[in-house]
């Protein structure tokens, strides 16, 4: 397993439909997660099968299947992180001062998100990484004396392409 920890920057979350919006629209505001710890990381796998000849050479290989996980820590809530959280989250303002967030029973959307991390280099350039992502395979909410409260998140990238790409890695020149 190859694990790319891409270290200080930037992550935002935005709903998928059929196409990967351009970067400005992407990176503002209202999709960023305001506060990350532990960073982002982006863990890709890959299983292959050696193709021998009768002698037991190898002669190739075959890609059995290929995934790619996206971890965050997330230090500071909001409402609709649930929604990529839990394909089962279903958020109601139940009164004018109360969101209710409910987890588990039906799938609610069936949605698929963008995850784009950017890392904003020395220079000023940046490095941007995509992924297209189902909602979380799980994700741990924990309070804990003394400690702040992180929410960490497993999201499994979905292809992005028909060639089956699962994470598009963009270096400014």
């Amino acid at each position: 397993m190859a694990t790319i920890n891409v270290g200080v920057g930037d992550v935002y979350v935005v709903d998928y439909d059929t196409s990967i919006p351009v970067d400005s629209t992407i990176e503002v505001a209202a999709n960023k997660i305001p506060h990350t710890s532990g960073g982002v990381t982006f863990d890709y796998t890959a299983n292959n099968t050696a193709i021998t000849d009768d002698k037991g050479v190898m002669v190739d290989r075959a890609k059995e299947d290929e995934s790619l996980t996206v971890r965050i820590g997330i230090l500071e809530d909001m409402v609709d992180m649930y929604e990529w959280l839990s394909e089962t989250a279903k958020i109601e303002d139940t009164d004018p001062t109360n969101t209710t967030i409910s987890i588990g029973g039906e799938v609610q959307s069936g949605k698929k998100f963008i995850v784009r991390y950017v890392h904003t280099r020395k220079s000023g350039k940046k490095v941007r990484y995509t992924a297209i992502v189902l909602p979380a395979d799980g994700f741990s909410e924990p309070y804990t004396k003394g400690t702040a409260k992180i929410v960490d998140c497993s999201l499994t990238a979905t292809p992005m392409n028909a060639e089956g790409k699962l994470l598009e890695k963009k270096i400014e020149k």
